[in-house]
């Protein structure tokens, strides 16, 4: 082969790698290097938002949906409520989240669901507390009711103006209703000492 020949050859071989250069050049606003092109872009950095963790109890000035602030201390939450005990006077509340203010639901949601202890009794005497038989308790409350009664009577006779036959009636109904009263004191007694084993 002779040098012609090879030029002939290889000319278009130079043209179009020419016209290669020329494109890559002009496309490309600066050259990067060859590890910078196959190197993978850095990875974005995801920001979690951390939540404060908060315990029970915990104390808050809450605002009802109105506007109303409540100094307390949030003992407790359940599904739709919370337990709190209110600083003024120490007496404790059930409140139904729906009725806080927007910003303290989004505060309570944060809060771990931790039901309140049971109230507990203030310690007193050791005093056995002793059950009423409900057979008692309901003739108690009867006779109850039947002493207002007779003391409405009396008030009636009193205010009665020298009216004989309505003193009469008023006299005789108040009568009946002792009757009744002695009737229940005595069904009690006799329940009494037979049940007291």
């Amino acid at each position: 082969m002779n040098r012609d020949s090879i030029r002939q050859l290889v000319r278009p071989f130079f043209c179009a790698a020419g016209v290669s250069v020329t494109l890559l050049v002009t496309s490309c606003s600066e050259p990067k290097l060859a590890s910078e092109e196959e190197a993978p872009p850095p990875p974005r950095e995801t920001v979690e938002r951390i939540e404060p963790v908060y315990t029970l109890p915990i104390s808050r000035t809450l605002r009802d949906k109105s506007g109303r602030d409540l100094a307390s201390t949030i003992i407790g939450k359940g599904k739709r409520t919370i337990t709190i005990v209110r600083k003024l006077d120490g007496r404790r509340f059930d409140i139904a989240i729906a009725d806080l203010s927007p910003e303290d639901r989004e505060f309570v949601s944060r809060l771990p669901l931790h039901l309140a202890e049971p109230e507990q009794e203030p310690p007193g005497p050791a005093i056995e507390e002793v059950q009423t038989p409900p057979y008692i308790a309901s003739r108690e409350k009867d006779i109850g009711r039947l002493r207002e009664k007779q003391e409405e009577l009396g008030r009636e006779i009193s205010e009665s103006s020298g009216n004989r036959i309505t003193v009469r009636s008023l006299t005789r109904d108040r009568d009946l209703l002792q009757q009744e009263i002695d009737r229940l004191q005595r069904q009690i007694d006799e329940y009494r000492p037979s049940n007291s084993n």
